[in-house]
């Protein structure tokens, strides 16, 4: 930080050397949650350096952590156009193409990225749209790819047992995959509702509602805008959503009433959401 201030205040006439130094302390602004400050060292960067992808693309990320999906989206555009091969500029406007629910666009988008640098996180989202978009064949092969190139990133074990059990097939495999994700993270709320809804195709009711029980307890607090997520209490309305599900298998009908009732409160769409995976209620 020391440097950077100091080079910014040199009044260097290298116009792009300071621009440099503006993008690397508005990063440890966005690290440190400061986001405005951020976006006003972004702000300047661009004015001194308008040519270069570096201050669209950082200012674009806290757009992204700040929900604003519109000048993200533009942020991102721009950096493509200036550098194309700026594979996390794909992968990022990809993620808000994604929420937007426009996911062919948002496949195409991912799929640049990961010909440009085949790494398992662009692997990874580009699996989750494709469960988004109910390709769930095409979501296993990519979180498949995204385990085999990083074994002990977990995460892809975890929406693969989700995407085996949204398609209902292979579910022996899905058990397998879920109780990798749930021993390395038996606290992750993610992997204890994709456990609870491979539970209910299963027709494992007791299983699922200790699973999703064990969801709600835990907090979600903010998501990671890089996962793709918007909504900040989205898993206790999956978990609500699928405690729900497992209630009305058991006969308890008013205590299926009020999980829905809760979850939807939530997530307005969370019944649209499940209605491909034919896991209802009622």
């Amino acid at each position: 930080m020391d440097a950077c201030t100091w080079l910014i205040q040199s009044q260097t006439s290298d116009a792009q050397l300071r621009a440099f130094a503006f993008v690397s302390r508005g990063m440890i602004y966005t690290e440190e949650g400061q986001l405005a400050r951020a976006i006003s060292e972004f702000d300047s960067a661009i004015a001194l350096d308008p040519a270069s992808p570096y201050g669209f693309y950082n200012r674009g990320n806290v757009y992204l952590a700040l929900r604003n999906s519109d000048k993200a989206f533009a942020d991102f555009t721009t950096a493509i156009d200036l550098n194309p091969r700026m594979d996390y500029a794909w992968h990022n406007r990809a993620l808000v193409e994604d929420a937007r629910g426009r996911h062919e666009a948002a496949i195409e988008g991912m799929s640049r990225a990961i010909e440009i640098d085949p790494i398992p996180g662009h692997y990874f989202n580009r699996g989750r749209i494709y469960f988004h978009a109910g390709r769930f064949a095409d979501a296993i092969d990519d979180f498949t790819a995204a385990a085999t190139h990083l074994p002990e990133f977990v995460e892809p074990y975890g929406e693969r047992c989700r995407a085996r059990a949204a398609w209902n097939r292979d579910l022996d495999e899905a058990r397998d995959d879920c109780e990798r994700a749930v021993s390395a993270d038996g606290k992750n709320a993610s992997f204890r509702i994709y456990r609870a809804f491979l539970r209910l195709r299963l027709k494992d009711a007791i299983g699922a509602i200790a699973d999703a029980s064990a969801a709600i307890e835990y907090p979600t607090g903010p998501q990671n805008p890089f996962s793709g997520r918007f909504v900040d209490d989205v898993d206790t309305a999956d978990a609500l959503y699928l405690r729900s599900v497992a209630e009305k298998m058991l006969g308890r009908t008013e205590a299926a009433k009020v999980d829905l009732v809760a979850a939807v409160a939530r997530v307005p769409v969370i019944e649209r959401r499940y209605a491909p995976m034919n896991l209802a209620p009622n």
